[in-house]
């Protein structure tokens, strides 16, 4: 059966100081809780920098790297550094960031534990982000005939999410959850202009469109 795999591992975590690293494993296990609930996947931490999750339905390993992604960079940051009472102007300095590859392809049952599964989406995810030190901070392996589309889109949005702020990986993270504007001004206790403001500068409507085309292929 086609799956996906998404295997990730925190960047720079040995520069991280033991605070800094329970707070980011905290927020690794709250993330995956989180997407446990709300859709058709299963999450596993190891070593404890690295994240491995197997997606039952396809179409959904783009928006779940990304809502990992937006909430470690995003969330978690903003509340390390609202921890540690930094000023507002230093929330836009990420304190974490994750490397994450995803791999679609077939699932050769599965195993009590992630990180012993076997099958083609985990050899091409585990291979891939081998691949990404220093290169990419997101990316896609498949074996199908979308490869080279989703290579070259992954690696523009590579590019709009290295730039991200904090602040917009925050207001991402939250549209991906389907939040309108106003629900996350009044979540995070900033006007409706500042929200709309963060998102078009962080290049949401082009990660939307990803999204969409990519939903549409492995739907």
């Amino acid at each position: 059966m086609i799956k996906a795999v998404i295997t990730g591992d925190v960047i720079e975590s040995t520069k991280l100081s033991e605070e800094e690293n329970n707070s980011l494993i905290q927020g690794l296990k709250n993330i995956i809780d989180e997407l446990e609930q709300k859709q058709t996947i299963r999450g596993e931490i190891f070593r404890g920098d690295s994240l491995q999750c197997l997606i039952n339905k396809p179409s959904e390993a783009l928006k779940t790297a990304l809502l990992i992604k937006t909430y470690i960079k995003g969330i978690v940051s903003i509340n390390k550094l609202k921890s540690k009472h930094e000023s507002d102007k230093s929330i836009n300095k990420p304190v974490f960031d994750i490397r994450l590859a995803i791999g679609i392809g077939e699932v050769n049952g599965e195993k009590e534990k992630l990180s012993i599964s076997q099958g083609e989406a985990y050899n091409l995810s585990g291979r891939l982000l081998d691949e990404l030190k220093n290169k990419q901070t997101i990316a896609i392996n498949t074996n199908d005939s979308y490869k080279d589309e989703f290579e070259t889109s992954f690696k523009l949005l590579d590019f709009i999410l290295s730039n991200a702020t904090q602040n917009q990986c925050e207001v991402i993270y939250y549209k991906l959850q389907g939040l309108t504007e106003v629900e996350i001004s009044e979540k995070i206790g900033i006007n409706q202009s500042a929200i709309n403001q963060r998102s078009n500068s962080s290049g949401w409507g082009s990660i939307l469109s990803l999204i969409n085309r990519f939903e549409s292929i492995y739907e």
